[in-house]
């Protein structure tokens, strides 16, 4: 129970400080206005605010840590069907993998 405790706060830390950095990278398309990290579940829940969408869009993913330096995304769910269509059933899994930091993936793992 109180890893559980210490699990969600770490996670709640993290969310707020990545935000920041997307938004960073996301800047010329919209920006990202929230994130809530299950890392005891691997899933991201986010809302994007893009340029072009007339209402935010919801994105879960759910992700796994291949290596110290290397995540998945195994599954996307979004409130635009497109999206999760485009993930899931288009785009490769070897194509969904990201190179990160080691940092990043101690901080979801």
């Amino acid at each position: 129970m109180l890893k559980d405790i210490l699990n969600q706060g770490k996670d709640l830390l993290i969310g707020s400080a990545v935000i920041p950095f997307v938004n960073g990278i996301l800047k010329p398309i919209g920006k990202m206005s929230s994130l809530k990290i299950d890392s005891s579940a691997k899933l991201l829940h986010m809302t994007l605010e893009l340029d072009g969408e007339a209402s935010p869009v919801q994105l879960a993913v759910q992700y796994s840590i291949i290596s110290p330096t290397l995540l998945t995304v195994r599954v996307a769910s979004s409130s635009r069907p497109w999206i999760s269509t485009l993930v899931n059933e288009m785009i490769p899994e070897q194509s969904r993998q990201i190179p990160v930091p080691e940092m990043v993936t101690k901080a979801l793992s």
